[in-house]
Formats: C-alpha cells, sequence, structure tokens
C-alpha cells in the first residue's frame, strides 16, 4: 500500500495478523509482518492486489454459496427480482 493511503488506513493492511495472533498490539502489526514475511514461510500464499484489482472488485460484497463466487449487491438484486 502507498505510504500516502497508510495515513488513512491506520494499517488495515496488517489487520489480517491480529486475527491470527490476538496479543499483537495494533502499533506493531507491521513490525510483525515484515518480521514473518522475512523469517517464516507464513505469508508466501497470500495473493498481492493491485490498485486496478482493488477498483475492479470493490463493489463485490458479498459471497454467493450457490456460485461459489463474490457478487456485488446489483447482482443479488437482479436475482430476487
Amino acid at each position: 500500500m502507498p505510504s500516502w493511503l497508510k495515513y488513512f488506513t491506520m494499517g488495515i493492511e496488517y489487520h489480517h495478523i491480529h486475527h491470527c495472533m490476538t496479543r499483537i498490539p495494533g502499533y506493531n502489526l507491521q513490525e510483525c509482518h515484515e518480521y514473518m514475511s522475512k523469517n517464516t514461510k507464513m505469508f508466501d500464499n497470500i495473493v498481492v492486489l493491485s490498485m486496478k484489482n482493488v477498483w475492479d472488485n470493490i463493489f463485490l460484497t458479498l459471497y454467493d454459496e450457490s456460485s461459489g463466487r463474490y457478487v456485488s449487491f446489483t447482482e443479488i438484486e437482479n436475482k430476487i427480482y
């Protein structure tokens, strides 16, 4: 994530670590991520998204279990009505 955007997101890009290791305080999540990236294989399978990927998928907010994919609210509305 670009450094200028980190100011606004307040480190949300590292929040997944908190879900794995809840005892790590928020102000240490980036340091923990950097350490784990260099010294373990824990994050080897993480997919890195480009800003274009993020923009293309920002409206896919729901998971449709019947199709096994993420969909937008509009797609769900069209299915219902």
